[in-house]
């Protein structure tokens, strides 16, 4: 296994390594570098590839990571964390893949529980879907057939932690594929005061269609029994940006989910790309549980 420890120019604050191979752990120990972006890595060693940097303000992990597994060392000076990188496009996934895939994200997530502002991409946000179905019964009835995975899970006790993360950015448009994931952050973020959600820079690929292909967004959102922590106290600004005309449903209804729990919402972005589409109609007729909550609409 070979070691890369990155000291460089006493004054480097930004370092960018793109496409880059031949390593699997990767050690920033120059302390004036603040901000490192790994992306589409590659990694021989079927190990994969860990991070350690406990100077580091922002990290970015982007692109392609070829089937590896991404861990990280210390990372304790970390503020800022952008998890938006993707595996295999297509499957088959097995349950074994979904066993490493899940405990890769959940191990990162446990590494980054004192991040104040966090980015997620598309691929992290469905397969989040593997450990939030230890927390929705329903769900199980959906993805039966990995009952072998969740069975190991639970003889493991595993559980996501926690997050401290103040502000959440979610790089993927709202579809069926997502919502699990979207709702497991929720959960997982009880400091949350900021969402935003963005359309994918890296396309809308679908790794679990057959299973979430039916999955009734409204019945998921209007299903959840246990209220979020912060949607109760502390959400205050949402922020929904590149709306198509196509998922208009898929964020009616979370649309609407939002404005019924979050009770001190003070302000909804919705930036739409829908012009000669009357849409904005459709997003003022849900009731409020925040007396302060403003949607506002731009195109």
């Amino acid at each position: 296994c070979h070691s890369e420890d990155i000291t460089g120019s006493p004054v480097l604050e930004i370092l960018e390594l793109y496409r880059c191979h031949g390593f699997t752990r990767l050690h920033v120990s120059n302390a004036s570098v603040k901000k490192l972006k790994l992306r589409h890595v590659w990694v021989e060693d079927p190990s994969g590839l860990e991070i350690s940097a406990s100077q580091l303000h922002s990290l970015e992990v982007s692109g392609r990571l070829y089937d590896r597994i991404c861990r990280l060392g210390n990372v304790s000076s970390l503020v800022d964390a952008n998890l938006n990188f993707h595996e295999r496009i297509h499957g088959p996934y097995s349950a074994d893949d979904f066993e490493r895939y899940s405990n890769m994200l959940r191990g990162l997530l446990q590494s980054l529980v004192h991040v104040k502002k966090m980015t997620l991409g598309t691929w992290a946000l469905q397969n989040l879907l593997i450990v939030y179905l230890f927390f929705c019964v329903w769900f199980f009835c959906v993805v039966l057939r990995w009952s072998k995975l969740l069975c190991i899970m639970e003889e493991k006790g595993q559980r996501s932690p926690l997050l401290k993360c103040e502000c959440l950015r979610l790089d993927t448009g709202i579809r069926k594929s997502v919502i699990p994931g979207i709702a497991h952050m929720l959960e997982s973020s009880p400091d949350l005061e900021t969402l935003v959600i963005t359309k994918s820079s890296y396309g809308c690929h679908e790794y679990f269609r057959d299973e979430l292909g039916n999955l009734d967004g409204k019945h998921y959102w209007s299903s959840r029994k246990k209220p979020f922590t912060c949607l109760m106290f502390r959400l205050k600004i949402v922020k929904l940006i590149g709306l198509v005309k196509s998922r208009v449903d898929d964020h009616l209804t979370f649309v609407q989910f939002i404005l019924m729990n979050a009770r001190v919402l003070q302000k909804m972005v919705i930036d739409a790309q829908m012009r000669g589409y009357n849409w904005q109609n459709e997003f003022t007729q849900f009731p409020r549980s925040s007396p302060d909550a403003v949607v506002m609409f731009c195109q």
